[in-house]
């Protein structure tokens, strides 16, 4: 697996993705929680497969993340593709918050985006607290 920093591109269509969900929901950034929430609602209870509205609700979700607990933004590559994921810094430790709420999505999953966040950055603290993760 390899992570890296974005490149410039995936820095604009980071921005761009968090724009869309603001847009999306009539707001302006940053996105609280429950403005979020709001979006990963409606979007699980639509009808339409709006890809870059799943995408910017991942992205929004993972800004959550990265906003509480100050994980940077890289871009993940692996056997399965790539993605732009969240990490501590230095560590070679990911969550994947596109994917995350994109699986949630399909299944129609009821969730709650605070429990989901906490649960996350607890699991990931966790294991960067026990050094279970090498450096990048």
């Amino acid at each position: 697996m390899e992570i890296r920093e974005l490149n410039s591109e995936e820095v604009a269509a980071l921005k761009q993705g968090l724009s869309l969900a603001a847009k999306l929901l009539g707001q302006p950034l940053p996105l609280t929680v429950n403005a979020v929430q709001e979006l990963y609602d409606l979007l699980r209870q639509s009808d339409s497969d709006f890809a870059e509205a799943g995408i910017a609700l991942g992205l929004s979700f993972g800004q959550l993340i990265a906003d509480e607990v100050g994980y940077e933004w890289v871009r993940v590559c692996d056997e399965y593709g790539e993605e732009t994921c969240l990490s501590p810094i230095g560590a070679r430790l990911i969550c994947a918050p596109i994917s995350m709420i994109q699986k949630r999505l399909e299944s129609g999953e009821i969730v709650n985006l605070v429990e989901l966040r906490d649960e996350t950055i607890r699991v990931i603290s966790s294991r960067a607290k026990s050094g279970e993760y090498q450096p990048r």
